[in-house]
């Protein structure tokens, strides 16, 4: 179950990510806030937040078994590390609906930059968790 959750959090940080992404290649610029664009981005980014908490309350009863000890400290440091970052991703996000923010152009690079991290993050951690998988 843990690792079906796993692959829907993964599954839905890409669909959260191309709708902003999709909307800059395709009109040039950043969705305005208050578009169903952001909007939908904000929903899809929360309910990304939910399967995360929902995959790491799943993984916390596994930690003990052989997959997860196979897997190695590397790959759970990988984990761990992307929750958090997470966390602070959508916390990011959150802040940047009000389109008024004195500092928004800076939370909106903060916002990217914490996406390219978790997006790297996840990466690493589902290469070791394959990795350890077709090694064990």
């Amino acid at each position: 179950m843990a690792s079906w959750s796993g692959w829907i959090a993964a599954l839905l940080i890409v669909i959260a990510a191309t709708l902003p992404l999709g909307f800059r290649l395709r009109e040039g610029k950043r969705a305005p806030v208050g578009t169903p664009t952001v909007r939908a981005h904000v929903l899809l980014g929360l309910a990304t937040s939910i399967a995360t908490f929902v995959h790491t309350g799943l993984v916390l009863p596994e930690l003990g078994s052989d997959a997860a000890v196979g897997a190695g400290g590397l790959a759970f440091a990988a984990g761990a590390f992307a929750f958090l970052v997470m966390i602070a991703h959508g916390g990011l996000g959150l802040g940047l609906r009000d389109p008024k923010r004195r500092d928004r152009a800076q939370q909106r690079r903060r916002h990217a930059t914490t996406a390219v991290v978790l997006a790297l993050i996840v990466l690493a951690h589902v290469v070791l968790l394959l990795r350890a998988r077709h090694q064990g």
